[in-house]
């Protein structure tokens, strides 16, 4: 039988195709083919850190952990050990990211300087005192502490002096003696203001002060220093119904006032209402 080009192209030979499930698992094969050889990397070096020893001196492999205490999260570094495996290795190092107390610091110089100025006033000076507190903390290589105290006697008499604490180790303790400080003046004089009687401000004012948690707010005047504060002279309750006749300092927020001294992390949100009313 001859074939013509017409017949040809009317009814061609089918071309030889390969079995539906021969292609089906070559396609599962290309896909799975990179998978295999990571599975393969993975086991190859779970077994070579599990068998092979950590160098001496040498921090590693970190687990996380979870501190029941804050519900912070912490991490417990591993070191070696004397059998030179980590599995028998003891935790050498534990970083907790929180607010915790690492080494002996500012406060733990103020607190010693504190008992030992005490003791030094009313042992070797005769004095006694209903009050004493920390001026100042001057720290240079966290191993010693120059501590600045105030002191106020039974007798109404303020007294100043400094006192030196030794940081060694996880305890800071007093060193030496103390010694007398020159005496700073109590009263330093009103500041010298000027009015603001802009209705703006005034509103405002009135804003910050409710928004601190005075209540019944009377606004009897406003000044502004040369410098930042601003004083409002108010008549007013706290809370817990104290009556508050002294001046109140405020200081610019953004765009707003707030009480000097209240925490300001919301006072953004609180205030939209009021700037919502004008």
């Amino acid at each position: 039988m001859t074939t013509t080009y017409d017949d040809w192209l009317d009814d061609p030979e089918p071309t030889a195709q390969p079995a539906p499930h021969r292609r089906r698992v070559a396609w599962y094969t290309a896909a799975l083919a990179p998978w295999a050889v990571v599975v393969g990397l993975l086991i190859t070096n779970g077994s070579d850190d599990a068998t092979t020893p950590a160098p001496a001196g040498e921090l590693h492999a970190t687990t996380e952990a979870t501190v029941p205490s804050s519900g912070d999260r912490a991490t417990v570094v591993g070191g070696p050990s004397g059998a030179g495996t980590q599995a028998d290795s003891a935790p050498t190092a534990l970083e907790i990211r929180g607010d915790w107390r690492q080494a002996p610091g500012r406060d733990a110089a103020a607190t010693a300087a504190l008992m030992a100025g005490r003791d030094w006033l009313a042992g070797e000076l005769d004095v006694a005192t209903d009050l004493l507190a920390v001026e100042a903390v001057e720290q240079l290589d966290g191993r010693v502490a120059v501590v600045t105290l105030q002191a106020r006697t039974t007798e109404g008499e303020r007294m100043r002096f400094g006192a030196t604490v030794r940081i060694d180790g996880e305890h800071a303790r007093p060193t030496g003696q103390p010694w007398l400080l020159p005496e700073i003046p109590t009263d330093a004089g009103p500041l010298e203001t000027m009015a603001l009687s802009e209705p703006q401000f005034h509103l405002e004012a009135v804003e910050a002060l409710q928004h601190a948690g005075y209540r019944d707010v009377e606004l009897e005047a406003l000044e502004r220093t040369e410098s930042w504060p601003v004083i409002a002279h108010v008549r007013a309750r706290t809370p817990a119904g104290r009556a508050v006749t002294s001046p109140v300092v405020l200081r610019r927020h953004v765009d707003r006032f707030v009480v000097a001294g209240t925490v300001v992390g919301d006072v953004t949100q609180a205030a939209e209402h009021a700037w919502d009313r004008r």
